[in-house]
């Protein structure tokens, strides 16, 4: 079967919405909407359009078949994801993480997953379909703070308003979405019984209802890259997720290592020390700098070690989300059968979403034998993602 690798990108219109109400307060987040025709679309991080090697990813749910005339079709078994209309279809594997068409044809880039949601390249999608789609620069400002960010809104020929009068027409909902998201953020905080190291305001979330099998969101130091490739082909067998905290001085030298965390869903973070000045911050900054040009992608996450609660908001205050894990085993570790184990029968036994800190106490067997029994378990090893651009 010949097949022919395709690349397409779209112009994207940027547009530019003035505050909705005068601003009190600075912004300190950039979000991503989504938006299908004249629809708002519910605003989540789980669900979130994200930049990846210079292409927009949207959720492959957003295509329902009665707005934009594709619909959506997912093999949780086969782990493939469908888009089709009457005349033709799109296969993303995400396993395999290609992309072909019903004719086998083979495009470039393929999906990404993250926290079990499947993203698709919106400019490859978009150009098979005949559909379109914007990239519109909106701020709003709330009661208690201003935040900046994107409206993305993919487009069939029923769409009726212009960006700018969609926008216009939707100042009201952008906001209710933005209270409602963020409020919901707030809630989902739990209180940790084990705390590892700092103290975080977020909690992972899927798009997938709850179906009394537990989420596991495992998180590790890397201290040796030889070492934590091992470890991703563990996940990458068992299609699994999980959080690996760079400490600043090994990201220049781990290109290739991002780039295939990022094309397989993993999730990325900065391990930092923290001084008294700030520098520190200015020292993410120039990471986030270093992650992007070799993944395309920025990152929120960090692990500060012996921050302050002074130093810890001034983090947030800058859009930094400090790891809040609720199940600290960096003593114990992840590296027999036995600790496996007993480690998955305690996060089991939570009954709730688990965030594990092992630091880098975790080996190849160690792992396999964790995600093993997870799988068997029918448990969900996720990554605590919260990417931006």
């Amino acid at each position: 079967m010949a097949v022919k690798r395709k690349a397409a990108a779209l112009l994207l219109t940027l547009l530019v919405l003035m505050p909705l109400i005068p601003a009190s307060v600075s912004a300190d987040e950039t979000i991503y909407y989504t938006a299908v025709n004249e629809t708002v679309l519910e605003l989540s991080d789980a669900s979130m359009p994200f930049w990846s090697g210079g292409y927009l990813y949207v959720p492959s749910s957003i295509f329902s078949g009665k707005e934009l005339g594709v619909y959506y079709s997912r093999n949780a078994a086969k782990r493939t994801v469908v888009l089709y209309n009457r005349n033709s279809s799109l296969i993303f594997n995400m396993d395999t993480k290609t992309l072909t068409d019903g004719s086998g044809n083979e495009y470039y880039p393929g999906p990404i997953e993250k926290n079990g949601v499947s993203f698709i390249p919106i400019s490859i999608v978009a150009q098979f379909f005949g559909l379109t789609y914007t990239s519109t620069k909106i701020t709003i400002t709330t009661a208690s703070k201003t935040v900046h960010g994107f409206l993305i809104r993919v487009k069939s020929g029923g769409a009726v308003l212009s960006d700018s009068a969609f926008t216009d027409a939707a100042a009201t909902q952008l906001i209710s979405r933005y209270e409602l998201y963020s409020s919901q953020k707030e809630t989902a905080t739990t209180p940790t019984d084990e705390s590892p190291v700092t103290p975080d305001d977020t909690t992972p979330v899927t798009e997938e209802p709850d179906t009394g099998r537990e989420k596991l969101y495992l998180c590790f130091a890397v201290r040796d890259t030889d070492a934590v490739k091992s470890l991703l082909d563990g996940l990458d067998k068992a299609g699994m997720q999980a959080t690996f905290y760079f400490p600043l001085e090994k990201l220049k030298s781990s290109g290739d290592l991002l780039r295939r965390m990022a094309a397989t869903g993993q999730g990325i973070g900065f391990l930092t020390a923290v001084d008294p000045d700030g520098q520190w911050l200015e020292d993410l900054k120039e990471a986030n700098s270093v992650l992007a040009q070799a993944t395309g992608e920025k990152t929120r996450l960090i692990l500060p070690v012996s921050a302050s609660s002074s130093q810890l908001q001034a983090a947030k205050d800058a859009g930094w989300c400090a790891l809040r894990a609720n199940l600290n085993r960096s003593a114990k570790g992840l590296t027999t059968a036995s600790a496996a184990a007993a480690l998955l029968k305690k996060a089991e036994a939570r009954k709730r979403d688990t965030v594990i800190w092992l630091d880098a106490n975790v080996t190849a067997g160690g792992l396999k034998a964790f995600l093993t029994g997870a799988t068997a378990a029918e448990d969900r090893c996720l990554a605590v993602t919260e990417t931006v651009t």
